[in-house]
């Protein structure tokens, strides 16, 4: 079965951006809760990817939460790289 890291590798431009495929890469097996909420902030913050793609990751970062037994604000609390985004 293919894992829906291979599959958002392989996705198009008009759904994901290339520019986080690094990022997707360097991901777990299954990914990480603070794993996917990168790419999930990049990809919002930069419009890096559909709506399809958002919709998705944010799926992917709730089943992680769930899975690991955390909650969004112990992850978001590791964020490190927000303070890059912000304008």
């Amino acid at each position: 079965m293919t894992s829906m890291k291979e599959l958002l590798l392989k996705a198009p431009d008009g759904q994901l951006d290339a520019c986080v495929f690094p990022l997707i890469e360097k991901w777990d097996e299954p990914a990480t809760a603070i794993q996917l909420l990168e790419v999930l902030d990049k990809v919002i913050y930069g419009a890096l990817g559909s709506g399809f793609v958002v919709t998705l990751l944010q799926t992917l970062y709730g089943e992680a939460l769930r899975r690991e037994g955390k909650t969004d604000a112990e992850v978001v609390a590791l964020a490190t790289w927000r303070d890059e985004l912000a304008p």
